[in-house]
């Protein structure tokens, strides 16, 4: 089994910098997976994270759900724009258990885990 580094973000401590935490976090990391919704471009904050993965040579992991699909969208970061065109994602094809589920697990055998 492969022994994964993750940090969620809402393991942050009160009184923390979280603007700094969550740059050294996620620069710590080899991959950042991304959980994309219909408005999740939307958030400067989650731009800014995949720029500082992306700046870190992360590998960006998205994981599209609620109906989100990539189509380009106007004033993105060109960087965050063509990884986005070009990166092979998860698709939450069912919002049911079952489906998440099932993306779950392509993710997990990704990382060589097999629930």
């Amino acid at each position: 089994m492969v022994g994964l580094d993750a940090h969620l973000d809402m393991a942050i401590q009160p009184g923390d910098n979280w603007h700094a935490h969550l740059k050294e976090q996620i620069q710590k990391r080899d991959y950042f997976i991304l959980l994309l919704g219909n408005e999740t471009l939307t958030s400067e904050v989650v731009c800014k994270e995949i720029l500082w993965a992306l700046e870190a040579g992360a590998t960006i992991i998205p994981i599209w759900h609620n109906g989100f699909q990539y189509k380009g969208q106007p004033n993105l970061d060109p960087r965050i724009d063509e990884v986005l065109r070009n990166t092979h994602t998860i698709r939450v094809t069912d919002e049911s258990a079952l489906g998440y589920e099932t993306a779950l697990i392509e993710l997990l055998n990704f990382f060589g885990v097999t629930p």
